[in-house]
């Protein structure tokens, strides 16, 4: 019997995903940027900063919101999905094609199946990005009402550049994650329309690999629905496909 040849997914991308971070980031920045011009007074709870602390609780969720609303995340999604797109087609097709010279009809299917993928990821982006904003007005308004029910004598500038701060550090996740999510979507998707139905699960082989990820390396599993799929779902997975393609 033939032994499958078997072909690595591509690496991270990194360019990818700095493009990305910083696109994301430079909103919270701008926030960040506006707020710090507010009059973060420290709170010593008297009647005259109640008000007016109620009131610029107001004026900052308004910055969250005109800041977010103004920033053009479609592009930047169709840039970031460009560039991973155009970073695997030259990591990986070019590996495929030492072996397959990949027919017009299978490339069709390849290019809309990784359409569709990449259509999903956007719309899921738009999601994420969108609860970043809300969680970000409701942590600022529930920390700022907080302080004035308990009459804590706290600097409001302090709590301000904590949750932006926290912002900050969630959009370089998703950043991180989502490069890495769309990238090995694409391997699934392009493998299965080039007739292959299993590959081998490859960890980074480091301290920093979970335990069940690091049980499930050198196991092959399933293009389709399988464990080794459902652990690459796990946030910032560094695991790879080995493709066992039976060209």
């Amino acid at each position: 019997m033939k032994r499958p040849k078997k072909i690595k997914e591509p690496n991270f991308s990194n360019n990818s995903y700095h493009y990305y971070r910083k696109s994301l980031q430079k909103v919270v920045k701008t926030v960040e940027k506006k707020a710090l011009k507010m009059p973060l007074k420290r709170f010593d709870n008297t009647i005259a900063l109640q008000n007016s602390l109620y009131a610029l609780i107001d004026d900052l969720i308004n910055v969250v919101k005109s800041t977010f609303g103004s920033f053009k995340l479609l592009p930047v999604l169709n840039k970031w999905t460009k560039s991973i797109s155009t970073h695997h087609a030259r990591k990986f097709d070019s590996k495929v094609k030492k072996y397959k010279d990949i027919e017009v009809s299978i490339k069709d299917s390849i290019n809309t199946s990784v359409k569709d993928e990449v259509i999903k990821r956007i719309a899921y982006n738009v999601s994420l990005i969108k609860t970043v904003e809300e969680d970000l007005k409701a942590k600022l308004r529930n920390d700022l009402t907080k302080l004035i029910l308990d009459g804590r004598g706290e600097n409001v500038k302090d709590i301000v550049k904590n949750r932006i701060g926290q912002s900050h550090r969630r959009l370089k996740i998703i950043a991180h994650d989502q490069t890495l999510k769309l990238s090995k979507a694409i391997t699934v998707e392009k493998s299965k329309a080039l007739g292959a139905k299993e590959f081998i699960y490859r960890t980074s082989l480091d301290e920093k690999v979970r335990k069940s990820h690091r049980d499930a390396n050198g196991k092959t599993y399933s293009l389709e629905k399988s464990r080794g799929l459902d652990l690459q779902l796990d946030v910032n997975c560094r695991c790879t496909k080995e493709i066992l393609f039976n060209f």
